[in-house]
């Protein structure tokens, strides 16, 4: 199973609540379920399953591939941060040992992929949004995506992560809605605010405070409300034509034998902007964690690199 970046970022699941009709539309209280993000073991449950990487070989061999490279990878991590080289020698040592191992079921291979893949894509992410200098020192020495195993495990992470996301939401209630490119790309606060209620500052699935509720959050509530307090009160007549035993005329003036039911509402979300919040050097950077330059270690660029702010990838879009 292979799907594309694109195609990766337009699957994520997005789902909206039904809104509070009794809301008071001058300040409204916003909704919000408390859906988390898919956890390490969600995922390596779907990483195990054949439609990631394929049989118990093709996840050997994946595995085999990465210790492989192990001195270009290594090499090529240490340039963007000593922690997560340092990480990633540790995490090639258990492979090692565990290949060793006569017997190796696909749950344990999906756990040294999953622990691959983390490292790989925060050295992408890193690479990405790492200040202008730094990308423009490291582009002779190229990107790790030159690499097939690099490609191959940072793919498995991002497929398994979704497929475990789609059945986590699949039972959520409300309605699925989707989102346009412009509205998934608006920056952090531009056209948009903090939540009034401070308990929804932060991100449901990363729980960081970099999330915002676009400006149309207010015009699509009130479209919702109206379209709930019409819906209640069609239910209520055609209920209280059922119970009178006469037929129930609908707008259009002929008779309807089904109950009305609730029209699709228009999304009303809490948005992360974690991905386009990076450290660009000496606690420069929107990432204000990054500021405390009494706790958050530096490399030798000044690029912070243990600050969990900056190196995460968030950008969902939660229920409102």
């Amino acid at each position: 199973m292979a799907l594309n970046r694109d195609a990766r970022r337009s699957t994520e699941t997005t789902v909206a609540l039904d809104v509070d009709a009794n809301a008071d539309e001058e300040q409204p209280t916003v909704l919000y379920e408390k859906v988390q993000e898919s956890t390490k073991e969600e995922i390596v449950e779907q990483m195990r399953k054949p439609a990631i990487v394929g049989t118990v070989e093709a996840k050997r061999s994946l595995v085999s591939a990465v210790i492989a490279k192990y001195v270009n990878l290594h090499a090529k991590l240490a340039t963007v941060s000593n922690h997560l080289a340092q990480t990633f020698a540790i995490v090639f040592a258990d492979a090692q040992k565990a290949k060793n191992k006569k017997r190796l079921n696909a749950t344990e291979l999906a756990d040294i992929i999953y622990e691959f893949g983390v490292i790989f894509r925060t050295y992408e992410i890193q690479m990405k949004f790492g200040d202008t200098h730094r990308r423009t020192t490291r582009a002779e020495d190229s990107s790790l995506m030159n690499i097939e195993a690099f490609r191959n495990v940072l793919s498995a992470l991002e497929d398994a992560t979704i497929l475990a996301n789609r059945e986590k939401m699949s039972n959520a209630k409300g309605y699925i809605v989707a989102l346009s490119q412009e509205e998934k790309q608006r920056p952090y606060l531009s056209k948009g605010k903090k939540p009034l209620d401070p308990a929804y500052h932060n991100c449901l699935f990363c729980s960081h405070g970099y999330v915002d509720e676009p400006d149309w959050n207010q015009s699509n509530l009130s479209y919702n409300i109206k379209l709930k307090n019409d819906f209640e009160k069609k239910l209520g007549d055609y209920n209280d034509a059922k119970k009178a035993g006469r037929e129930y005329i609908g707008e259009k003036g002929k008779p309807i034998n089904r109950a009305p039911t609730m029209p699709k509402q228009k999304p009303v979300v809490l948005q992360c902007h974690c991905s386009e919040i990076v450290c660009i050097g000496n606690g420069q950077g929107p990432c204000l964690k990054c500021r405390d330059k009494e706790n958050i270690s530096r490399d030798s660029m000044g690029i912070c690199d243990s600050c969990d702010v900056c190196v995460c990838p968030c950008y969902k879009v939660s229920n409102g």
